[in-house]
């Protein structure tokens, strides 16, 4: 409003001629100066940043025709007028306070003195507010005193919802409880009695929470708590103040607290049980828990895989909602981020069954695989870890995610092999083969060169790696085809490119000679490689992350480094140990970096072959006859005398016996993790090739505060960076609490940039953690995954599971 009113002074002057050009506005107090960039009209505002002697020649030389005001922040009798002091005669002058301006504009005002001098304080940003607004906020303001002589009013409800006594006891002192009462009542419709400050707080949260939740269902009429409903025109008032409180970090604790009162005094389970599907609904953690169990409920009564994708597809809307929605989004409820993992998952594997209807040949189902369809495989390995991590509440939902994802790898292999097997020989045309991989460096002229080696990475990981590093790094992944069978022995010997090789099997297994040098372990492959390449160092990764970096840096030669992960993980724990792959390729990771660091200009990737993992519950793949060979894990067989009926024979060069595979994903004994056979997973492994870029990303250097122990299921961890060139890009770290290597809390993420960020973590309700025990705080980037910061605190109190 006060922009109208300033603009009606102003023209009014104008317009009293033509020789009323120049307006002088004066505002030594600065009353004005977010307002007067608000002003507009016939008439241009000009301010002294670029002098008055310039503002006087563009008014007389340059626009002598148009109308000005000026704003100068001094007195009209300040020496600084200079220039432009002949228009103190000749223009209009202006200096009002806002409070004077305001005065004349017959604003009513009270007549109090403290009153007047509390108004005063807060006229400027009052003034600010009312632009755009009608003459009617200034009698609402005015009106309502309380916002005048508390003007910290919001900071002060918010201090009263984490220590309501104390807070009471501040208002008191200010004698400013009366005001308080009177503001909750006008902006909330609020009204019961202060002097009780504990029921006067949780009885306000209640009629916040339960007008929310009324108002989301579209205000039934049966609504069982209409008790706590606010009135109809204050409404919108509570909504955002519930909002606002659940979504600040410093106050969760309290919303959690205030909640868990909520639920224990009202049967809020029975009213949530009738809308637990509603995607809407964010307040009570009960809607949450009783949507997770209906959902659960509606996947055990599903008759067919059918009737399940129209389950989670009909609830999308939900699922995505609650995922990003409070209780999922801190962490408490971890199943929702699973459903929303799920639901991606099974949107894929729908895409992929209308596609494949149309593709009949193997390069281009590979083609399509490694551009899209590796993410059913990363987001199975996701929910196989996340599943690990939580409570087993979604049993129904992963029969039907097993059977899903089993049926896509059935028919994505069933077709691959069906091609294969009516090839004659072992070759994809248009892909790389591993068994040319050494042949095509060119070592002895590049001698700064790393290759890693990596036991098992199938394509979908290097795509990880390619996910996680092509922020630093200038990283082209493309696909090659492992040579077969796909087992260690096989594929570190063939990626060798060995001359006159020869293969044979025995009880032992595969075995690989060269000119009738063996290659059946690893220092036998890598003397071979040394007869071949002289000067060739080679180191186990967890070795090499640990050298000093001046001596990484005194190596002139190309550097080989083995990671036996993640094949020596899933043979020992098999699909179970799969959670741990991502930690795996940290390893990978870091080695890049030190690599990178000592100048190594090109780095590879390269694995012997990748694997399958799923879990077959009704055994239907499982081939009941165990064919004569070594290990369980493997998906083929070698031999003379080999009961074939469900197997192929495919043979390759210069091996003695015959190989005979298993068709699509079928296995001899063990499901859960294979290699051995031909399938995409198993055969189509990435080969990576690094380069720096110019300008590589810096590490996040950040400096982290927070208490020594830990007595409060939420705490707070304050992150600062320690440098601030993030060039418009800021880079999100993640925040968790182990316990003996178990995750114990949320993992809230916050982005950093150049200010300092207070974060809010909280240990899981189901966590035991006796007192004394030490907490392992640690922060990683949540893009490359790396480590920030790590520290062990002690808990100062015993944490009970909350059952």
């Amino acid at each position: 409003m006060i922009d109208q009113w300033l603009n009606e002074t102003i023209e009014s002057y104008f317009q009293g001629g033509p020789e009323r050009r120049i307006f002088l506005f004066f505002d030594p107090a600065g009353d004005y100066s977010r307002i007067i960039d608000h002003l507009s009209g016939n008439f241009d505002v000009l301010k002294d940043d670029d002098g008055l002697l310039k503002i006087k020649y563009h008014i007389e030389f340059e626009a002598p025709d148009k109308n000005f005001v000026i704003y100068l922040p001094f007195s009209k009798d300040s020496n600084k007028i200079s220039y432009l002091k002949e228009y103190l005669y000749t223009g209009k002058v202006f200096s009002d306070t806002i409070y004077a301006f305001l005065k004349n504009r017959k604003v009513k005002f009270p007549t109090e003195k403290a009153k007047i001098a509390e108004i005063k304080k807060n006229l400027p940003q009052l003034a600010l507010d009312s632009i755009g607004k009608a003459e009617e906020y200034w009698d609402s303001i005015i009106g309502t005193i309380s916002e005048l002589i508390l003007p910290d009013f919001r900071e002060k409800l918010l201090q009263f919802f984490e220590y309501p006594t104390e807070t009471y006891q501040v208002l008191q002192s200010e004698n400013k409880t009366d005001a308080f009462q009177k503001k909750m009542a006008s902006e909330y419709g609020f009204k019961n009695n202060i002097e009780e400050p504990d029921n006067y707080r949780n009885n306000f949260f209640s009629q916040l929470c339960f007008t929310e939740v009324y108002n989301t269902l579209k205000k039934p009429s049966s609504f069982p708590f209409k008790e706590f409903i606010s009135n109809e025109d204050k409404i919108d008032n509570n909504i955002k103040l519930i909002k606002d409180i659940r979504s600040h970090n410093r106050y969760q604790q309290i919303y959690y607290d205030l909640i868990f009162q909520i639920e224990k005094n009202y049967d809020i389970k029975t009213f949530a049980k009738s809308h637990s599907l509603n995607p809407d609904i964010e307040t009570f953690k009960m809607f949450d828990l009783e949507a997770l169990r209906e959902l659960n409920d509606q996947a055990q009564k599903c008759e067919k895989k059918k009737d399940f994708i129209t389950l989670i597809s009909k609830n999308a809307e939900l699922i995505n909602k609650k995922s990003i929605g409070f209780w999922g989004k801190e962490g408490d409820i971890r199943e929702w981020s699973q459903l929303s993992t799920l639901s991606s998952l099974m949107t894929l594997i729908e895409d992929f069954n209308q596609e494949i209807q149309n593709i009949n040949d193997e390069q281009i189902l590979i083609k399509r695989y490694c551009e899209k369809y590796f993410e059913i495989d990363q987001l199975y390995r996701k929910y196989i870890t996340d599943s690990n991590e939580i409570e087993d509440s979604l049993e129904d939902i992963y029969f039907w995610i097993e059977k899903l994802y089993v049926d896509y790898l059935d028919k994505l292999n069933s077709l691959f092999s069906e091609k294969i097997f009516k090839k004659e020989k072992w070759e994809l045309e248009g892909l790389l083969f591993q068994g040319n991989f050494f042949k095509s460096l060119d070592l002895k002229n590049n001698s700064k060169t790393g290759v890693i080696i990596v036991d098992g990475l199938r394509y979908e990981l290097g795509k990880e790696i390619d996910k996680r590093i092509s922020n630093e790094f200038n990283v082209d992944i493309k696909p090659m085809y492992a040579q077969i069978p796909t087992d260690t022995v096989v594929g570190m010997a063939s990626m060798l490119s060995p001359e006159k090789y020869e293969l044979d099997c025995d009880a032992s297994g595969i075995l690989i000679s060269s000119n009738g040098v063996p290659l059946n372990n690893k220092a036998q492959r890598i003397n071979y490689l040394k007869s071949k390449i002289e000067k060739i160092s080679d180191y186990n990764i967890q070795d090499f992350n640990e050298m000093n970096s001046k001596e990484i840096q005194k190596i002139k030669n190309p550097i080989l480094l083995f990671a036996d992960y993640p094949d020596t993980l899933l043979e020992s724990g098999r699909i179970n140990y799969i959670q741990f792959i991502s930690k795996s390729l940290t390893n990978i990771i870091k080695g890049i970096k030190r690599l990178a660091k000592a100048d190594f200009k090109v780095i590879y990737i390269v694995s012997d072959h990748g694997f399958l993992a799923f879990k077959d519950k009704e055994y239907k793949f499982k081939i009941e006859t165990k064919s004569d060979f070594i290990k369980d894990s493997r998906r083929f067989a070698c031999g003379e005398n080999i009961a074939a009926e469900s197997l192929v024979e495919f043979n390759i060069p210069n091996m003695k016996k015959s190989l005979f595979f298993p068709r699509s994903i079928y296995y001899f004994k063990h499901n859960s993790f294979l290699h051995g056979g031909i399938s995409i997973q198993e055969t189509i492994i990435p080969c990576i090739k690094i380069t720096i870029k110019k300008e590589a990303v810096k590490k996040v250097d950040i400096q982290v505060e927070m208490e020594k122990g830990i007595s409060n299921r939420i705490f707070e961890v304050i992150i600062k960076p320690k440098w601030t060139d993030f060039g418009g890009n800021p880079r999100t770290v993640e925040i968790a609490a182990y316990h003996n290597e178990d995750l114990i809390s949320s993992r809230p993420a916050v982005e950093i940039d150049s200010k300092e960020e207070a974060v809010m973590v909280r240990i899981l309700p189901t966590k035991y953690i006796p007192q004394s025990e030490k907490i392992k705080i640690i922060i990683k980037d949540q893009e490359t995954k790396e480590t920030l910061f790590e520290k062990e605190v002690e808990a100062l109190v015993p944490f009970e599971q909350d059952i």
